[in-house]
């Protein structure tokens, strides 16, 4: 469902909808949730984010929170969750939400009603690794959003996002995700750990400053023990929009605190 997830998100960039990503509140939902708002916000969509409250909500897509957010939205886009959502889903179709859903978790037997289901677990699914995490589908899906705007001349008169900027947190959620460290997995946590080292991502910094994690020599073994589990803590004791914040900011200050 690559294609049909490009087409209507160029269609909401185009139209100016309001998109709203909806994503679990652990390292994978953070992190995935925050590279799809960069991305496209880079690109000129107006996007924001909804993380539930595991106190209050717990995990998943909720009844509540859809009628909230089909006030003010068009295009919803679950990531880290939403695969065996099929009642939420259907829920939000009548309340006139168009659904984009963007997970890895086991595929159930009837597929949640969406304009596009991303998961390389459907059995139909040509991806030969099927062991991404969330942020690693939300990866693939803007490589191919941005492929899809070059073609079509968008980036001629604007400019074009690096998307390799965005593999720092591939590679934090990969490894916290604990999905198989290997194939395309491997490629992108090399590739995410030799970005960290460029120091871009403010709000990463500011966390491997405070894990006393060398900015230069950050492994796998630093994702997995240091950083990580400070962005699921957030999750678990407060709410963990804080954490997607950090990871978008690029204001130093507001880092820091």
């Amino acid at each position: 469902d690559s294609a049909k997830a490009t087409e209507r998100l160029i269609e909401a960039i185009n139209k100016d909808e309001s998109i709203v990503v909806y994503g679990d509140y652990d390292v994978d939902g953070v992190c995935s949730s925050a590279l799809l708002v960069e991305n496209i916000r880079k690109l000129g969509g107006r996007i924001d984010y909804y993380i539930p409250d595991r106190r209050v909500e717990g995990y998943g897509i909720h009844h509540e929170a859809l009628e909230k957010l089909s006030e003010d939205h068009q295009l919803l886009i679950t990531t880290d969750c939403g695969i065996t959502a099929v009642d939420e889903l259907n829920f939000a179709a009548e309340l006139g939400l168009e659904v984009i859903v963007v997970d890895h978790h086991q595929v159930p037997e009837v597929l949640p009603p969406t304009v596009a289901c991303l998961n390389p677990q459907r059995p139909d699914c040509s991806f030969p690794f099927k062991g991404l995490c969330a942020a690693g589908v939300a990866f693939m899906v803007v490589v191919g959003l941005r492929r899809h705007l070059r073609e079509r001349g968008w980036f001629e008169d604007r400019p074009e996002p690096d998307v390799r900027t965005l593999l720092d947190i591939v590679a934090v959620a990969t490894v916290a995700d604990m999905v198989p460290l290997e194939h395309t997995n491997r490629i992108l946590v090399a590739a995410g750990l030799k970005e960290m080292t460029k120091g871009r991502r403010v709000g990463l910094g500011a966390l491997i400053g405070v894990a006393k994690v060398d900015p230069q020599r950050v492994s796998a073994s630093d994702l997995g023990f240091r950083i990580g589990p400070r962005i699921n803590a957030r999750g678990r004791l407060s709410h963990a929009g804080a954490a997607v914040e950090l990871m978008l900011t690029g204001d130093p200050d507001l880092a820091s605190r």
